[in-house]
């Protein structure tokens, strides 16, 4: 990547008033696209607000930052040997440069080695261009999160759900999501089975990737990385979606809450499985149409835990957790198989 050296900011001049009916036409003239918010969760990184916004791919790609270089000097004037100071050239009209960005236009950020720079718009573009060139295709949606300076990137593709695959409550679809920070030369590429309506998202498969001739690839491997992402989320749909057969013994969900969901998702999450458990299975009052998800299967509580999750601001940790959850609930699949064949063979010998 070549980053543009770093001008020195400069005091901008101020621009005469427009006369009314020229104010008038400004106003009446569309100078940005719609943002629309998502339904993600308050997500934090670094203890910095990321706000998550939907846009078209065009005016996305158009809106991020450029990155920008300076010297990093010490009080004699000596540059560092390896680091340098970075900072984001915003467009002047992007959809995505409000007032805190721009107040920063230009203004150091960060440091980082000037060959492991990573430019957020050609990230974005190679993005795109590697979804195209997979079985994939183009996606129906984009989504772009960011902390109120930039410092921290989050772009989202959205597909439709392998048809059948539903949440507990609505629709899923599969999402493939790249986060980076500004400065580092590493890129996280995720997939996820996500429900639109509430952000809840299941952890399919993660990877460390780089940019390498204008594509997002596997630091080690020449294999289709976006196709395989979606191999992974399809398999897991098929995967959660089959967990609806098979109804839960309470003994067996109440033993994996303790020693398996209490230390991955913590103590509180344990508890509410089996309330919602005994609410839904012994209560005569429980209405039909009520909210909460039966916690009848293993279903049920994969997506109870991602539900849950959404309460967890910090990304990084989230994201941990969200990943652990089809692995758990494997083992929560496995518990039941053998509780139920124990009480198979203690009523046979009754």
């Amino acid at each position: 990547m070549n980053s543009q050296p770093l001008p020195t900011p400069t005091e901008s001049t101020p621009t005469p008033a427009p006369r009314p009916a020229a104010r008038a036409r400004a106003l009446r003239r569309r100078r940005h696209p719609r943002l629309r918010p998502t339904a993600d969760p308050r997500t934090v990184w670094r203890n910095r607000d990321t706000a998550w916004t939907t846009l078209s791919q065009t005016a996305l790609e158009a809106s991020l930052p450029h990155v920008a270089t300076a010297p990093l000097t010490n009080v004699d004037g000596e540059k560092h040997p390896f680091e340098y100071l970075v900072a984001l050239d915003w467009p002047a009209s992007g959809a995505l440069s409000n007032a805190e960005r721009r107040a920063w236009n230009l203004w150091p950020v960060t440091t980082t080695d000037n060959e492991k720079l990573i430019d957020p718009q050609e990230l974005a573009v190679a993005f795109r261009r590697t979804l195209k060139e997979s079985t994939l295709g183009a996606p129906e949606h984009w989504d772009a999160g960011a902390t109120k300076l930039g410092e921290w990137w989050a772009l989202r593709a959205r597909y439709p759900s392998p048809e059948g695959c539903r949440g507990s409550r609505g629709p899923v679809e599969t999402a493939l999501t790249l986060r980076h920070a500004v400065g580092s030369p590493a890129v996280l590429v995720q997939a996820g089975l996500r429900q639109p309506e509430t952000g809840a998202e299941i952890i399919t498969a993660m990877y460390y990737a780089v940019v390498d001739d204008g594509r997002i690839r596997l630091r080690n491997g020449d294999y289709d990385l976006m196709t395989t992402l979606a191999h992974h989320a399809q398999a897991t749909a098929m995967l959660v979606s089959s967990w609806t057969e098979e109804a839960l013994l309470r003994p067996a969900l109440a033993s994996w809450a303790s020693r398996v969901a209490r230390p991955n998702f913590g103590h509180s999450i344990a508890a509410r499985l089996m309330a919602m458990h005994d609410s839904r299975r012994f209560s005569n009052t429980e209405p039909a149409e009520n909210d909460a998800a039966p916690m009848d299967t293993a279903h049920d509580v994969a997506w109870t835990l991602a539900d849950d999750l959404r309460s967890v601001a910090d990304i990084e940790t989230r994201t941990r957790a969200q990943n652990l959850i089809i692995k758990t609930v494997s083992e929560l699949c496995w518990w039941n198989e053998n509780d139920e064949q124990a009480v198979t063979a203690s009523e046979s010998v009754h």
